[in-house]
């Protein structure tokens, strides 16, 4: 998460982050809070409201997914050299 709150400009944006006016939450901080939400079971209160906030502002996904990808430089495939 940390990294990703660097790394990914809306991910801190979304968390209202500023990367030139504040320090990023570390990994400790974060892994911290994360074990205090599960220790209050209010990690579902808070994902439930959430929702609520993002559906009233019609904004509410049902499913989706945050996919990171990395373009490397790499040597071709031998497995199908014929194609």
């Amino acid at each position: 998460m940390e990294e990703e709150l660097i790394d990914v400009p809306v991910m801190g944006s979304f968390a209202g982050i500023d990367l030139l006016g504040k320090s990023v939450l570390d990994e400790s901080t974060i892994l911290a809070f994360r074990r205090l939400l599960e220790e209050k079971n209010l990690a579902e209160v808070v994902l439930r409201k959430v929702n609520e906030h993002l559906e009233e502002k019609g904004c509410l996904t049902r499913q989706g997914a945050v996919v990171d990808a990395i373009v490397i430089q790499a040597p071709g495939s031998t497995k199908n050299k014929e194609r």
